[in-house]
Parts: C-alpha cells; sequence; structure tokens
C-alpha cells in the first residue's frame, strides 16, 4: 500500500484479499454480453486461460507469485484444499489441503476456528500444509506490505470492546485501547500506514435512543498512544447495541489506496429492512473534520472511490437519476464527469468501480457490456474491454496489471501492462502519514522502511529522489512480488521474511537489468575476465571481473557489496545517455560508477549513473 514495516510507506497498497469487485447490488441488473470485443478498443481482448474452478468459496490473489488466482475449493462437508490457477500457463496446482477465510499480506491466509467460537483460528502462509494457532481472528489488516493486523470485538450492549494489536501476522498479541473510559463502537486501519488507526468512542452505560456524543481518535503507532480528533452526535440506538455511527470504510466505500488522513464516517438511522437510512461524511485531514457525501437508503444509492491526490469519484443514483461525479478538493464541491456511456436504462447501471490498486487516479468500470477505463481520477474515459456478462472481475494489485474475469467459473484475463506507468505520476504529499516525507523536486513521497534506509544508508547523494510512489511489482530477477519504490538511481524492494536486519530493504540489480542484453550478446566490457593482478586491485570469480583504484576505494567507503553488488563490467568509455559527454565508468549489479577526473579531491569524484530514471524511461513512464 503505501510503505512499510515500523511505519508504513506513502501509498499502497492494496487489500490483498479477494480484490473483488463492488458489487452495487440494488442495481444490477445484468444484460447478455453483446459482443467479444467493445467497439472502439480492439486491441484489447480477453485471453482464455483454460482454467475452470471448482466449488470456490473462497478466492484471493497470490501476493507472492504472479499470475495465480488462489481458490479455497469444496462443500460445507468436505473442504478439498487450497488451489492455484496460474492464467499465464493453464496450471492448477494444489497448494494443500487447508481452507481460508481471508488473506492477508505476505502470503499469509486465515482460517477461523467453528461459526459457533467467536474468536481465534489458524495461520498459514501460501504454500505451506502447516498451520498455526492464533489466539484472535484477525478483522482489520493492513494493506502496505506490513504483517501488522488487529482484530477488534466490538461490545454487546453495555459490555466492554476489545482491540487486540499484532505486528506479526497474529501469532504474538498486545491488548490496545484500556484507557479509553468509553467504548469502542468502531475501529478502522489506515490503508497506507497499518500502524496508523482511528478508534471511535462512546461513553459506557448510555441510555438507549438518546442521542449520545461520541469521539474520533488518532493512533500514529498501532494503538499505543492516542489523540483526540472529532467529537460529535448520533442516536444511541439500542437495536444495534450502541452508538449508530460507524467510522472507517463500510460496504468498501473507500477503498485500499487511501493515505492516512482520509477516512469516514456513516451515520446510521430507520431500521434494518426498507427503511434503513445511511448517510456518508468523509475527511480528508486525518478526522480533523468532516464533509458530507451522500446517502444511501432503499431508492437511492451511492458509491465512493478515492483516486488520489486529494480526489473522489462519486456515483449517485435517486429516482431514476444517475450521476458521476468527480472532486479535486477532498469531496467538497463535485463536477459532472465527461462519461460517454449511459448510466440509466436497463442493463447500464456500474456493476462496479473501482481503483488501480497502488495508483488510484486509475478507474475501471463496468457500464453496459463494456469495461471503461479513466486515466484521471474519472474526468474522462476511454472504452477499455467488453464486459464478460454475469462475471466477478479482480484486478492484479502488482505491476505488471491484468484485469481477471471469473464467468460460470471459468476464468479469464486481459494484460494492461501500460497502465502501471500511473505509479511514476506526481503525487500529493501524504502530510497526515507520520512517517511520511514529500519532495516537490520529483513530486513523489517517501516513507517507513524506505525512508528509514534512504536515510541510514546515504541519502541524496547516493540514491536520488524518489521517481515513482511504493507500490507491488514483479522483481524480474527472481520472478516474485515486492513493494518496491523507484528512485533516481536505485529502485528500493521491502523483503519483509527479513525484518530485522540489514537487508529488509535491498536494492534492486538494476544494473544487471539494464544490461542484460550487452552481457548476452558477450559486448567488449561485459564479457569474463581474468584476474589481471592490479597493484591493489580486487578480482571476483563470482562475476569474472576486476574492482581497481578510485572506483574501488569509493566501492569500499561506501557500502560494498550491499549496496552495489558485485562488478558486472570493466572499466570503459561511454556516453552518459542524460548529459550526451563521455565518461570512464563500470558497471555493477546493482549501478554504474561514472570517473569525474574534474572533481578529483572531492566527494564527487566517483558519481552513481541515474539508472533508476534510464529503468523508468526504458518502460516509458519517464
Amino acid at each position: 500500500m503505501q510503505h512499510i514495516r515500523t511505519n508504513i510507506f506513502a501509498r499502497r497498497s492494496t487489500n490483498i484479499c479477494i480484490l473483488t469487485v463492488l458489487l452495487v447490488g440494488l442495481l444490477m441488473a445484468l444484460v447478455p454480453l453483446k459482443a467479444v470485443q467493445a467497439a472502439g478498443y480492439p486491441q484489447l481482448q480477453w485471453s482464455d486461460s483454460g482454467l475452470n474452478l471448482t466449488n470456490p468459496y473462497s478466492i484471493c490473489v497470490d501476493t507472492l507469485n504472479p499470475y495465480r488466482l488462489l481458490a479455497a475449493e469444496g462443500t460445507s462437508e468436505k473442504r478439498e484444499g487450497v488451489f492455484a490457477y496460474n492464467w499465464k500457463s493453464g496450471q492448477k496446482t494444489q497448494i494443500n489441503s487447508l481452507t481460508f477465510d481471508l488473506c492477508g499480506e505476505n502470503g499469509l491466509l486465515y482460517t477461523r476456528l467453528s461459526p459457533s467460537q467467536q474468536d481465534g483460528g489458524f495461520r498459514f502462509s501460501m504454500g505451506s500444509n502447516q498451520s498455526q494457532a492464533i489466539a484472535h481472528f484477525p478483522t482489520n489488516l493492513g494493506h502496505d506490505g506490513t504483517t501488522q493486523v488487529y482484530s477488534f470485538q466490538p461490545a454487546a450492549g453495555p459490555g466492554l470492546s476489545h482491540l487486540w494489536a499484532s505486528s506479526d501476522g497474529g501469532l504474538t498479541w498486545q491488548e490496545r485501547g484500556q484507557q479509553f473510559e468509553g467504548q469502542m463502537r468502531s475501529f478502522s486501519v489506515a490503508q497506507t500506514n497499518a500502524r496508523a488507526v482511528y478508534a471511535l468512542v462512546q461513553a459506557r452505560n448510555t441510555a438507549p435512543n438518546t442521542l449520545t456524543k461520541f469521539t474520533v481518535y488518532f493512533s500514529p503507532d498501532a494503538g499505543i498512544n492516542w489523540e483526540k480528533r472529532f467529537e460529535g452526535e448520533a442516536n444511541n440506538d439500542y437495536s444495534r447495541g450502541g452508538v449508530a455511527v460507524e467510522l472507517g470504510n463500510p460496504e468498501g466505500q473507500i477503498i485500499q489506496t487511501t493515505p492516512v488522513g482520509v477516512v469516514n464516517l456513516t451515520y446510521l438511522s430507520g431500521g434494518f429492512g426498507s427503511s434503513a437510512r445511511a448517510e456518508y461524511y468523509v475527511s480528508t485531514d486525518g478526522a480533523h473534520s468532516f464533509s458530507k457525501v451522500g446517502f444511501f437508503d432503499i431508492v437511492n444509492s451511492m458509491v465512493l472511490r478515492y483516486t488520489g491526490n486529494n480526489s473522489f469519484l462519486r456515483y449517485t443514483y435517486s429516482s431514476g437519476d444517475a450521476k458521476l461525479e468527480y472532486s479535486t478538493d477532498g469531496a467538497k464541491t463535485w463536477q459532472a464527469s465527461n462519461f460517454p456511456g449511459t448510466l440509466t436504462g436497463s442493463g447500464n447501471y456500474p456493476r462496479y468501480i473501482m481503483a488501480v490498486p497502488d495508483m488510484p487516479t486509475h478507474i475501471i468500470m463496468a457500464a453496459g457490456n463494456i469495461i471503461w477505463h479513466s486515466p484521471d481520477s474519472g474526468r474522462s474515459w476511454e472504452q477499455l474491454v467488453s464486459y464478460l456478462a454475469d462475471s466477478t472481475v479482480f484486478i492484479t494489485p502488482y505491476s505488471p496489471l491484468s484485469l481477471l474475469a471469473i464467468k460460470d467459473n471459468h476464468l479469464y484475463y486481459l494484460d494492461l501492462p501500460d497502465y502501471a506507468k500511473a505509479a511514476a505520476a506526481p503525487a500529493q504529499a501524504d502530510s497526515y502519514n507520520p512517517s511520511n516525507n514529500f519532495y516537490s523536486a520529483t513530486g513523489h513521497n517517501m516513507g517507513g522502511v524506505f525512508k528509514n534506509y534512504w536515510e541510514k544508508y546515504g541519502g541524496l547523494s547516493l540514491f536520488g529522489y524518489p521517481r515513482t510512489e511504493a507500490f507491488h511489482e514483479v522483481n524480474p530477477s527472481d520472478g516474485k512480488i515486492y513493494v518496491v519504490q523507484y528512485f533516481e538511481r536505485n529502485r528500493f524492494e521491502y523483503h519483509p521474511d527479513l525484518a530485522g536486519t540489514r537487508y529488509e530493504v535491498l536494492l534492486g540489480l538494476l544494473g544487471n537489468q539494464l544490461t542484460e542484453q550487452r552481457r548476452a550478446a558477450g559486448e567488449g566490457a561485459f564479457n569474463h575476465f581474468a584476474d589481471m593482478h592490479y597493484p591493489g586491485g580486487i578480482y571476483f570469480s563470482q562475476t569474472g571481473h576486476n574492482l581497481r583504484n578510485t572506483f574501488k576505494e569509493y566501492w569500499e567507503k561506501n557500502g560494498g557489496l550491499a549496496i552495489y553488488g558485485y562488478p558486472i563490467s570493466e572499466e570503459f568509455y561511454e556516453v552518459n545517455p542524460d548529459d550526451g559527454k563521455t565518461y570512464v565508468v563500470q558497471y555493477f549489479e546493482r549501478n554504474r560508477f561514472e570517473w569525474h577526473p574534474e572533481n578529483k579531491g572531492t566527494p564527487y569524484e566517483v558519481l552513481l549513473g541515474l539508472l533508476g530514471n534510464s529503468l523508468l524511461k526504458q518502460k516509458g513512464w519517464l
């Protein structure tokens, strides 16, 4: 999300578990598919994976291995196990004989105890057949790449509520919120920083059916310390067991790429049937203030999406009138979207509206028999592909992006390789993220362990400014998925399996990646060399290259193997693509050294190549 680990990244990341589509239930009159391909967008077509799911009752996208959908299969009488469906290879593989009810970050899956037991469960990893008992079943997950989870048990009537926090995915727990004099009625986790949380508290023993005061608190450290943010009033509804207001993202109204400062309140009234009504309010300043954005009842509905840079997209339906509007000022004022399709009439209502994980300015919406795409938070739209009637749609929470559709338990996919470039678009400062820094020079945020690593191991001179937000990407070196962030000179990769060590953040092998074809072709200095026995030099048999003189001195003084990796070339002359000048250079697994004799005797005699910029340009993102 948003990212990480002691605090989190500036943006994140994504509900990984069952990135299911929001089906706007009251409005969804499904229509037959009229064409295989939407008119006007002939280059994109669904691909048939050739895979059929068998009795799936829980589905999620694999967060460790790309191109895999995970499904817990079987019946209530007989659980068959967890199966992986690789939509690229067309292979179905049984992962284990277990089951799961919830998908967490970093490949963690959770199973509840029997329905008769209210708490507790089991945890296991994707690919493992061994489960571990956990004292509390997680009710709130972060989506920032960490294993921070929470279990919130609201009070029944006048009883006490309980909140437990776990930083290791549920293996160990600490109770939080005991200092509140009132009852916690609602709890919400910031999606881009799982340690940033909100709690809604009301006074204990309040008389039913009276107007009751409540307070919204914020904690930057997983519930250890709390700050009062907002006070309001709501009906103390006896039928709902307490104050009739909810905090967070009820019914998926705000998705997982929202920054720390965005949170919403829902005021409930009426009964639980046709008389029920919900009024939505949203805050973009960390719950200091809220703006009303709409309501929902038996004949009126609303879908709200945070779309990045303090913007929102809103769909409303009332008495036959449908509107699609966007806001660029934190949901205070609204403008009509330039949507070219039809949102009223039989079968034209949106079947889902979702933002691309990690890249919320990109919106995917199905209306009529077409799936539409907006690159600019809903201002403009293009036809993307046909909508497969009666299908459930997912989008992968990592780059390269793919759209998935399950129709009659058959799996289809659509590759969207160019859409991930939104991660490099200028962003807005996530000023309510306690760990965040914003760099106006490039328009990007940096926080959490990435910020800690950047500051500890070299900062601006070694890594440069951030050039993207943090997002999930398939690593070309090992084919696994990591939370990454590109900088001018490097790519940072988060490795949660190495948490607490120097290697929790690793630098991407950008030198290898950018020279892959040159090395494969045996180009000059990239050939395998013998030990040249240079005076004071080092020979690396691992890659077959020598290191000497100024480059050796710089390599040893500024991080060595951990920062730059092994040399993958000898010294040679090369034209710098950024300034057009020729320098003596040497490539390493993670960077390129340039010798600047005009700076001799200064820290800038050796400069690092802007390999982060170069790779982003190669991708077409810059």
